[in-house]
């Protein structure tokens, strides 16, 4: 399991991308380390394409919050409203959960932008609860949404 877990970190930090974020609301009892997009990524805000599945990984510490589940909800924001993101897996797997004070953890999950746009950046936000509804993390990124069939990333977009 170990060889796993250490053969995953080398695929992301040979094809991921490490990506600026924000804070927006951890309460403090976990820190979040780095996020990173496996997407080519050659300047941010990263282009991530619309009805593809996108791995996004967290690498975070607990100081004194445990949780024995953690559910995942992420969202954009485009014009001011917040549209769902479909994300596998929701919960938290065994192999990350439970979560135990001063722990270090990393999770993926794969985000899949699911509608039809131009061009577009938007703001991704990414929280995390545990059972109890629990804030765990809270980060948000901005990313370029574009369609592969119609455009190539690196050109213009819409900026709302």
């Amino acid at each position: 399991m170990i060889k796993v877990i250490v053969l995953i970190g080398l695929i992301y930090c040979v094809f991921g991308a490490s990506i600026h974020f924000q804070d927006c609301g951890s309460l403090g009892s976990y820190t979040v380390d780095e996020v990173i997009l496996d997407v080519p990524c050659q300047s941010q805000p990263c282009w991530v394409p619309v009805k593809t599945k996108t791995d996004a990984t967290v690498s975070f510490k607990s100081s004194n919050l445990t949780a024995l589940d953690m559910t995942t909800d992420v969202n954009v924001l485009v014009a001011n409203n917040r549209k769902r993101i479909e994300v596998t897996p929701v919960t938290c797997p065994k192999s990350v959960c439970p979560i135990r004070a001063d722990e270090s953890k990393v999770y993926s999950i794969q985000i899949n932008p699911n509608f039809h746009v131009e061009p577009i950046r938007v703001e991704i936000y990414w929280e995390a609860t545990n059972q109890l509804q629990d804030e765990l993390f809270c980060v948000t990124f901005p990313v370029i949404v574009y369609n592969p069939e119609t455009y190539k990333p690196g050109g213009n977009y819409k900026h709302i």
